[in-house]
């Protein structure tokens, strides 16, 4: 069927092979970064880390009861459900690995530049237009940060390119007027709940007030028979996209609803991690509140590239509409068909998730990329009348060509000169080490049969997790391990004697910071650690016996293990 859909829409020109070519290279350049830069390192943060081990999980148990029973007996991800399943298939596919579960980040990048090229042919029969559009969707920064980015292990990515599909299919379907790409811009919305529960919160506003837009249209449209109907078609459209994202999101959603109230009402509303969240990112005032993701959507998701490309499409259009004018030629016949109703659609998808996310306290820098490709069709909406006026004239269409060419060539030098990197010599010393310090651990722990490593940490970083160890040695020695971490090093809220004394007696495994603690920290648990250092010291040296001292990150850090290899 997406054959039928699709393939007529791209045959008619050269482009399609193009963008062939395009994605060919891309997964050649991805391909090459991951390996390079990613299978061989810890996972850093601690969400990554996490969601890799329960796709592992998932995987052994597909691995002992088959794909099916293996996903029902599973545990799951009450705010994306979907998320580490689709790892874990294609661990069944290609095989366990950080190349697999990152294979899906890559064919969600994709399918949205297949859906923006799509969307943007729908409305220019200009090549040059759909490669322009195309490479300042390469220019963009979010798909090549240090976070959140094509080669995390988090739905934030995968998020920022379904609800850019949503985007590109409602626009391609002028708005909800045609009932094929309505359904396909439906299908979008209710895989990316699937894949991160929270973009409901986006999805529903944006329908229902396009809704209450399109009633009001109709009722001042009376005298329009002809505008009354498309509107009507529209309305239509609307709700059957709404009755399918409800029945994809109300069932998932209630039986789901206790871990999401935790983990959304009870921690980004309710709970004081909110506060520190935003203090580690700057946010201390109304001002910085405000201003936060808008600062963030253009300075780190979209980033100086891309603005400045956006300037340079922006004024050679200008140029045109100034010639168009001085030539008379704006009355001519070349419109953008319900241009009015795109225009609505898109500032609702951009300014829906920006007060959704600004009135939450807990702030973020890498969720504010799923308004970059909405901004980006803002930004071209305003460039399509004139595109549409321009006629076929060898003059004109030298220089967009032109412009399509630099605009092209600076997506894919963007492209190029991240996924083209290569990791650091220190880089490269750190991450061998925090292995070889997770194997040690494992191996000790698998030696002496211990069911678990109940493990403490002095320090909170995204490279002294629980969830960490467990990946990085099932990653390197194809064996999972159980690993718990107590609340010495399992919170970032601040600790007492009480919580230390408990958590050593509890453990089998310390890892200690020998070096002096950075003295400006966001965290209570790193502010109030160092006056409990001769405690823990003191419990260390009764209690463990030294594993091994590694050197990474600028510190020493001591492995302890319990004497006499005590279970604990």
């Amino acid at each position: 069927m997406l054959n039928k859909i699709i393939y007529p829409s791209l045959k008619r020109n050269t482009v399609f092979y193009l963008f062939l070519a395009l994605i060919v290279l891309e997964f050649i350049l991805f391909r090459s970064y991951v390996l390079k830069n990613i299978t061989d390192f810890y996972p850093s943060s601690f969400d990554q880390t996490s969601y890799l081990l329960l796709t592992y999980r998932i995987y052994e148990s597909i691995q002992q009861q088959g794909v099916v029973p293996g996903i029902l007996h599973s545990e799951v991800l009450p705010t994306g459900i979907f998320f580490p399943i689709q790892a874990a298939l294609f661990y069944v596919l290609f095989g366990a690995s950080r190349l697999s579960a990152l294979l899906p980040n890559f064919l969600y990048f994709a399918l949205l530049q297949l859906f923006a090229l799509l969307a943007i042919q729908s409305f220019s029969n200009k090549k040059s237009t759909a490669l322009i559009f195309l490479g300042l969707l390469l220019c963009i920064q979010a798909p090549f940060l240090n976070a959140g980015d094509i080669g995390d292990f988090r739905m934030d990515f995968i998020a920022f390119c379904t609800y850019g599909m949503f985007v590109c299919a409602a626009i391609k379907s002028r708005t909800f007027l045609t009932r094929t790409w309505s359904v396909i811009a439906g299908l979008v919305a209710c895989i990316a709940i699937l894949l991160r529960c929270i973009t409901v919160v986006y999805f529903t506003p944006i329908i229902g007030l396009l809704f209450i837009y399109l009633l009001y249209q109709l009722k001042i449209s009376k005298n329009s028979s002809t505008e009354s109907t498309l509107i009507k078609t529209r309305l239509i459209n609307l709700l059957l996209v709404g009755i399918m994202i409800g029945a994809t999101a109300l069932p998932y959603l209630w039986l789901n609803r206790e871990a999401i109230y935790t983990y959304y009402v009870g921690s980004h509303v309710l709970g004081n991690e909110k506060y520190i969240r935003a203090l580690e990112v700057g946010v201390t005032n109304t001002f910085s509140t405000l201003s936060f993701y808008p600062n963030s959507l253009f300075s780190t998701h979209i980033g100086d590239l891309a603005l400045e490309m956006a300037g340079l499409i922006f004024f050679v259009y200008i140029l045109y509409f100034l010639l168009l004018l001085i030539t008379g030629e704006t009355r001519n016949e070349g419109s953008i068909p319900s241009w009015k109703m795109g225009l609505v659609l898109l500032l609702l998808c951009i300014l829906i998730p920006l007060i959704a996310l600004t009135a939450d306290t807990n702030k973020s820098t890498v969720v504010g990329s799923i308004m970059a490709i909405p901004c980006l069709w803002l930004f071209f909406w305003f460039c399509l009348p004139i595109d549409a006026k321009l006629t076929q004239t060898p003059s004109r269409f030298s220089l967009l060509n032109l412009l399509a060419v630099v605009v092209l060539c600076a997506g894919l030098y963007n492209l190029t000169a991240h996924l083209a990197h290569h990791p650091s010599k220190q880089k490269l010393q750190n991450v061998t080490t925090i292995t070889k310090m997770y194997q040690d651990i494992g191996d000790y722990a698998l030696k002496n049969q211990w069911p678990a490593v109940n493990l403490s940490v002095d320090h909170i970083s995204d490279y002294l997790t629980a969830p960490g160890l467990a990946v990085v040695y099932y990653e390197t020695r194809n064996r999972y391990i159980q690993v718990d971490i107590e609340k010495l090093g399992g919170t970032i809220f601040a600790i007492n004697e009480a919580d230390v004394l408990s958590s050593l007696k509890k453990s089998n495994v310390v890892i200690l910071n020998l070096n002096p603690y950075p003295e400006a920290s966001a965290y209570p648990f790193n502010q109030t650690i160092t006056a409990l250092k001769p405690l823990i010291l003191s419990k260390l040296h009764e209690n463990f016996v030294p594993l091994g001292d590694y050197q990474f990150m600028d510190s020493t850090y001591r492995v302890y293990v319990v004497k006499n290899n005590t279970l604990r």
